[in-house]
Order: structure tokens, then C-alpha cells, then sequence
């Protein structure tokens, strides 16, 4: 199985056309692409970028839509208008640790309480009737003490 990984600013329709387009056959071509982290409160509020954000083009079957967000109720939110659209399955990013992201409570911050963690992925999974759920996570030498993270 072939996956192109979520990319800050680079995971767009554009890229997913090129890759298509190029693979005349087929042959080439992942068979999962990952949208870059979609932030579900903005999502929930109608942000401005949102729309391309969520944009399934080309190929929706294999698109899974990723979300980060440091609170249960903006990711249920989220995977419920996700819900909506066509894909192949929602995808909670629990691994990034850029500071901007960890300071909203989202990304791998999620990892510091494995029940509050649970839960908010129970609340997701009840929100969206979407098959494939997953969860994006990380381990490092120091996952135990994240007092380096910001």
C-alpha cells in the first residue's frame, strides 16, 4: 500500500491532480492521500481556508481527511460536517508537536491523558458514520516527559 502523508500546505487538490495525471495507468499512484491538518474549530466556524482545505478532488475514495484540535467537542464538530463528504475516512492528528499546536491543546498534547484521549475519539466516532476512523500518533525517546514541547 502506497500513502502521501499529510503535508503542511502541500496535501491540496493541485497536488493530488498532478499525481493523478501523471499516473496515466494507475500504477504510480497512492492509494490513500491524507489532506494537511484541517484545524476543526476553524472548520466548525466556517473559517475562510476551510473550503480548500476540505475539497475532495480528485479522487475521493481515496481521501482521508485530517483534523487537529484541542477540544472533543470542535473534533465530533468537525467529523460531523466531514460526515457530509465524500471520502475514504477521517483521520485525528495526535502526533504533531509544533509548538503552535500543542499550545492549542491539540496534536500530541492529546497523548498526555489517555482517558480525556478516549474519550474525545469515542465523542468523533459517534459524530461520524464514516467506516475508517484512524488515529495519527507519534513516540519519541521522551514520550513520558513532554515539558520540552513548549
Amino acid at each position: 500500500m502506497m500513502i502521501l502523508a499529510p503535508m503542511a500546505e502541500l496535501s491540496h487538490r493541485a497536488l493530488r491532480h498532478l499525481i493523478e495525471d501523471f499516473n496515466i495507468d494507475g500504477a504510480g499512484r497512492p492509494d490513500e492521500y491524507y489532506t494537511e491538518m484541517i484545524s476543526a474549530p476553524a472548520l466548525r466556524a466556517g473559517g475562510p481556508f476551510e473550503k480548500w482545505y476540505i475539497d475532495n478532488g480528485p479522487c475521493p475514495e481515496r481521501l482521508v481527511f485530517q483534523l487537529v484540535g484541542g477540544e472533543a467537542e470542535d473534533l465530533a464538530a468537525a467529523a460531523a460536517i466531514l460526515d457530509k463528504i465524500e471520502c475514504k475516512g477521517i483521520d485525528i492528528n495526535m502526533g504533531c508537536a509544533a509548538p503552535a499546536i500543542l499550545r492549542t491543546g491539540g496534536g500530541a498534547r492529546w497523548l498526555e491523558d489517555a482517558d480525556r484521549a478516549a474519550s474525545m475519539v469515542a465523542q468523533v466516532r459517534r459524530a461520524t458514520g464514516k467506516q475508517r476512523l484512524s488515529v495519527k500518533m507519534r513516540l519519541t525517546a521522551n514520550h513520558a516527559n513532554h515539558a520540552n514541547w513548549g
